[in-house]
């Protein structure tokens, strides 16, 4: 997942996490981008949540945290690739 949430952050650079005054807007403008992205999939929100609570989350993590298993936390990984793909795409 931090793969992703580095390939969001390419995407649109404005949004990435950085240190300094402003960390802490961007930060909320990123985690807003990402919420809105996966608002329509709540599986996906919850895995979302987790990740801007704590970046460092291993899939694995994530799974046990939520109940679900790797399996589906995988797919989860797919899907938010797939929306990212269509965000860069529509930009």
């Amino acid at each position: 997942f931090e793969m992703l949430v580095a390939e969001s952050a390419i995407l649109h650079p404005a949004s990435a996490p950085i240190k300094g005054a402003d960390s802490e807007a961007i930060d909320n403008e990123f985690g807003g981008l990402l919420r809105n992205l996966v608002s329509a999939d709540d599986e996906l929100a919850r895995i979302v949540d987790l990740i801007i609570e704590d970046p460092t989350l291993r899939p694995k993590e994530i799974a046990e945290r939520l109940g679900l298993s790797l399996e589906r936390i995988r797919a989860a990984q797919k899907r938010l690739r797939r929306r990212l793909r269509h965000l860069k795409e529509t930009e």
